[in-house]
C-alpha cells in the first residue's frame, strides 16, 4: 500500500508513467505467478484425496 500512497503524494511526472508504475508492474507478475503454483498444488492435493495412490 505504500507504493500507491507515493504515488497519490508525487503527483503526475512530466513525461512519461510514474517509476512506481514498475514496481506494481513486478508485483503483479508475481502473485499471478505465486497465484498459478498455489491453484496446481491445491488440485495436486484435491486429486490425492479423490483417488489414493496405492
Amino acid at each position: 500500500m505504500s507504493v500507491l500512497a507515493e504515488m497519490e503524494q508525487a503527483g503526475p511526472p512530466a513525461g512519461g508513467p510514474p517509476p512506481q508504475v514498475v514496481q506494481i508492474e513486478a508485483l503483479g507478475k508475481k502473485q499471478g505467478i505465486t497465484s498459478m503454483v498455489l491453484d496446481i498444488a491445491l488440485i495436486a492435493m484435491l486429486a490425492l484425496m479423490i483417488w489414493r495412490p496405492m
